[in-house]
């Protein structure tokens, strides 16, 4: 497989890409992080890309990651994405204008997991 999507926390689901993906394997992944959401639709779920070892970021991406409706989701929190890549950078960029989705790029895993542990604490402070 080249990604794995997994749950990392009740509210955050991690998305590991293993090496480059085609347009097939896109929607694949997009598709089963859509299908999590749904899992859940009353709560808010962050998404952790983790793009290190892919190397690069499909050209397709943003247009693929609207397309499949995981970016339109409700319940969407924060995707915070590991890479130090620039092109991933600016596909983050389109792909937020698109869906109007916060997008939020961190050169460390640790920078981007701690970006959505203080989302989700931030979300709980504001329930009680």
């Amino acid at each position: 497989m080249p990604t794995r999507e997994n749950w990392i926390a009740e509210n955050i689901i991690e998305t590991v890409w293993m090496q480059p993906l085609t347009g097939s394997q896109l929607k694949d992944c997009f598709d089963s992080i859509a299908a999590m959401l749904d899992e859940r639709p009353e709560q808010i779920i962050h998404v952790l890309f983790d793009l290190r070892t892919a190397g690069t970021v499909p050209a397709s991406a943003p247009l693929s990651a609207v397309n499949t409706g995981f970016m339109g989701k409700s319940n969407l929190g924060i995707i915070s994405v590991t890479s130090d890549d620039r092109m991933a950078a600016t596909l983050a960029r389109i792909a937020s204008g698109i869906s109007r989705k916060s997008i939020v790029m961190f050169k460390t895993y640790d920078e981007a997991l701690g970006c959505v542990h203080e989302a989700t604490a931030i979300a709980a402070s504001g329930q009680r």
